[in-house]
């Protein structure tokens, strides 16, 4: 479970760089509008959540199942 523990703060580490570095681009010289630029990021920034935790749950309910069996 140590390394799920870890592996919870890398994801939650590297989400949080991600946005930061995401949040700071310079929407000027980007070839995309404002808007649209903002919005993309906001959608990559969720889905990638999202598919992070889908999967830390699932190694979680496999962990805690395979142990109680073991």
């Amino acid at each position: 479970m140590k390394l799920w523990w870890g592996a919870n703060l890398y994801w939650l580490i590297l989400l949080t760089w991600g946005s930061f570095k995401l949040s700071n681009y310079n929407f000027d010289t980007s070839e995309l509008g404002e808007d649209l630029s903002r919005a993309l990021i906001a959608v990559a920034v969720v889905a990638a959540a999202l598919m992070i935790t889908e999967f830390q749950w699932a190694w979680y309910y496999w962990l805690t199942n395979h142990d109680k069996k073991g």
